[in-house]
Formats: C-alpha cells, sequence, structure tokens
C-alpha cells in the first residue's frame, strides 16, 4: 500500500521481530513482479519470540521463489541482528558479492543462538525425510569427491577451480584414480566409503567453474541452498554446457532428472536456453550425479548401490529412486558449473564391451522399477536411449526425449 503498487527495486524489513510474519504476507508467487532486492534484519528470540526466525524467514523467502544473495546468523553478527539479502529475479543469483565478515556466538551481542524448537515446517516433512539442522561451528563442510580415468585429468580440475589460490583452498578436493575401470557410480561409492561421517559433494573432471565465477561462488551458494532445504538429501546444480548461444547465453547440459512416461529423461539439451523459470529451487525426479551434493544421511539410508548396474549410467538415477522409497527428497538448485561431455566416462562408452552394460543398465533399472517407480509417470513402457540403442543392433530404437541420458 505504502508503495502505492508501485514496482519496489529494494524491500528493507528491520520490524523488530516481526519479519517472519511480514514475508508470509507476500503472495506464494509472483513476489517477481513487485519487488526485486529483499534485505531482512533477523532479531534474537527474546525480541520476535522464536529461536528460529532467521532459517524461517530464509524458508519464506525460498519458498516464494526469492534467490538467497547472502546472508549470517545472529549469533555471526557484530550488531546482533541477522542478516538476508535476497532477489526475486532469478538472474541476480549470478551477481558477485564481497564475502560477509562473521563474529564467531561468543563474542556476538546474544551469544550462541539457542536451539531452535521444532518448527511446523519439520512436522510437515514426509516420514522419513532428512532433518539436516543448522551445521555447528566445528562440524566439518562437505568433502569434494573426484574420481578419474586419465593421468592429468586430476591437474586439469586444480587448474579449472583454482585450488592453488586463495579462493580454491576452501575446496576440499580427494581425487582417486579409477585404473581398473569399475564406472563412475561406482567410483563414487568407493570415494564415499574412504570418508566416512562426511557429506559429499561430486564433481567430474569435466566440469568448471562459470568464467567470471573465479572466487568458488558456486561452493558456497551450493552449501547455502543445502542449508535452505533440510528436507533434501540430495542437491543438485544446474549444469550448463560451454559453448554459448547466438544471445550470448549458456545452453542447459542437466537441470534434473525426469521420468516422463516411465523413461529416464533430463531437462536440457543442445540450444536448450536457461530459462527463468529454471532458474529456482526445484524438486525433480532424480539428480545426476555431477555437481550434486550428497548428505551422509542419504548414503547410510541407502547403503551400497545396486549390484545389477554395470560399469557406468543409470545407477544414479536407481540412487535417487532408493532415496525417494525412503521419503528423501531431491532437488535442483540455481548454482551453476560447466560440463564439458565426453571427456571422463564417455570417453570409453563407445567401445563395445562398454556400451552392452550401459544397455543392460536401462534393461535392470525398467525391470526394477516398472511396477513401483516413486515418482508419478503418465504411462508404463519401456525404452532405450537411441544414442545407446546404436551400440547394439538387437536393442529396439526409442526416441529419447529431451536429450541424451544422463
Amino acid at each position: 500500500a505504502l508503495a502505492e503498487n508501485s514496482f519496489v527495486d529494494v524491500l528493507h524489513l528491520d520490524t523488530q521481530g516481526a519479519e517472519l510474519p511480514f514475508l508470509e504476507s507476500l503472495p506464494a508467487s509472483g513476489c517477481e513482479s513487485l519487488v526485486r532486492f529483499v534485505v531482512v534484519s533477523t532479531h534474537h528470540a527474546s525480541i520476535s519470540g522464536s529461536a528460529s526466525t532467521h532459517r524461517d524467514c530464509l524458508l519464506a523467502l525460498v519458498r516464494r521463489g526469492a534467490v538467497i544473495l547472502c546472508e549470517h546468523s545472529i549469533e555471526e553478527s557484530f550488531s546482533g541482528d541477522g542478516l538476508i539479502v535476497a532477489s526475486f529475479r532469478q538472474d541476480d543469483a549470478n551477481l558477485l558479492l564481497p564475502s560477509l565478515s562473521k563474529n564467531t556466538p561468543e563474542n556476538s551481542l546474544f551469544g550462541p543462538d539457542p536451539p531452535p524448537e521444532t518448527s511446523a515446517e519439520s512436522e510437515s516433512l514426509p516420514t522419513g525425510a532428512i532433518v539436516n539442522r543448522a551445521r555447528s561451528h566445528d562440524q566439518r563442510p562437505p568433502v569434494i569427491i573426484c574420481p578419474y580415468l586419465h593421468d592429468g585429468d586430476d591437474d586439469r580440475v586444480r587448474e579449472a577451480f583454482g585450488l592453488d589460490t586463495e579462493h580454491g583452498k576452501k575446496l576440499e578436493i580427494f581425487f582417486w584414480k579409477d585404473a581398473d575401470h569399475i564406472g563412475p557410480e561406482r567410483a563414487y561409492e568407493h570415494c564415499w566409503k574412504t570418508l566416512p561421517d562426511r557429506d559429499v559433494i561430486i564433481l567430474h573432471t569435466d566440469m568448471e567453474p562459470l568464467p567470471h565465477d573465479t572466487t568458488n561462488l558456486w561452493y558456497d551458494r551450493l552449501l547455502e541452498y543445502a542449508a535452505l532445504l533440510p528436507q533434501a538429501g540430495i542437491v543438485g546444480c544446474d549444469l550448463l554446457f560451454p559453448h554459448r548461444l547466438s544471445s550470448g547465453a549458456f545452453s542447459v547440459q542437466c537441470a534434473g532428472g525426469l521420468f516422463e512416461d516411465s523413461l529416464i529423461s533430463h531437462i536440457g539439451g543442445r540450444g536448450a536456453p536457461y530459462s527463468y523459470d529454471l532458474r529456482r529451487p526445484r524438486e525433480v525426479a532424480w539428480a545426476t550425479f555431477g555437481g550434486v551434493l550428497i548428505r551422509r544421511a542419504t548414503i547410510e539410508a541407502c547403503g551400497d548401490l545396486d549390484a545389477g548396474y554395470q560399469w557406468a549410467y543409470v545407477g544414479d538415477v536407481d540412487y535417487c529412486f532408493e532415496a525417494r522409497q525412503r521419503g528423501i527428497q531431491i532437488w535442483q538448485v540455481p548454482v551453476n558449473l560447466l560440463h564439458y561431455e565426453g571427456r571422463s566416462a564417455q570417453s570409453l562408452g563407445h567401445l563395445p564391451q562398454y556400451g552392452s552394460r550401459i544397455l543392460a543398465n536401462y534393461e535392470h533399472f525398467y525391470d526394477k522399477w516398472k511396477d513401483r517407480a516413486p515418482w508419478p509417470s503418465t504411462k508404463s513402457h519401456r525404452g532405450i536411449p537411441g544414442d545407446f540403442a546404436s551400440v547394439n543392433g538387437n536393442m529396439p530404437q526409442k526416441e529419447w526425449p529431451s536429450g541424451n541420458p544422463s
């Protein structure tokens, strides 16, 4: 009303504890037509009446389609107020902001934050869903696992992510050479078993940050989104092709897994624009195991990979379905990495001994899930992706929707 129905460029809330009711009064959709930036001061429980005010405000913004640009909690503040800076314009997700200075809980005005009470949000999660509360200050961040096939692949990753620079030091990467070609999914499993009790982020050797992301902001944003999505046991980045469209924009390589007409597919393909409707957190059927964060609780719940899959492909889709069977959600978030296809497992996929295993994996998947897939599908029939069906002339040719399989 105060804006007289005019568009608001910057909305600053310092409402002394009433910030959550104000945010919850915003419409569930369409906020991008009302406001661009939101700057919220969040307040201590002694003022707001709730120990979870900061987290609840973050969730309220994310539910309404906002991108969280930066934030710090009340106990990390030098002033006594928490801070949230968000935007309802999805393309603002690529804004590069300076790092925030953060206080230690012991030296902050109110001391360490009290533990939040069980919220209505937590109680409404599906049975078995993961509720990963805010990290304590001494808990280690996820470790990045990066198996590789060829000598020198690990050096390329070190260079692409600037591991020898100041901004690369925050990335703890575990490299492991798959000398026996056990396949990417088995290699990921080997790595996360080698590093027990850690959440993991999976990187491929053919991935790198966006050209302007010289500080590995993708990593910080992925952790921020994971903290805002406690119900998500697997959180995937939106992967982009390195080659730009004629408009200058990047096209989408994979922005989440689909399961349509009982077929495995994904959002993306050469020439597919990274549209605005994708630039928000979204629950998806499955996430490709590359540029993805997997919580340790998910690994413990799902156990080992299905031994029925051979070498490469489809094992990640199956693992996501196993997670869904246990009430664990899979989300995509607007965090971007470039993905050069063909430098990792695909460099061997054309060989008959590997191609036949890929086809067998699809057969095993459809046999396993045809009557109990934990994601809705309109039809129930079997399909083999055309790109891989050509490896074996005895397999039926099927048109594969939305590009190549993961």
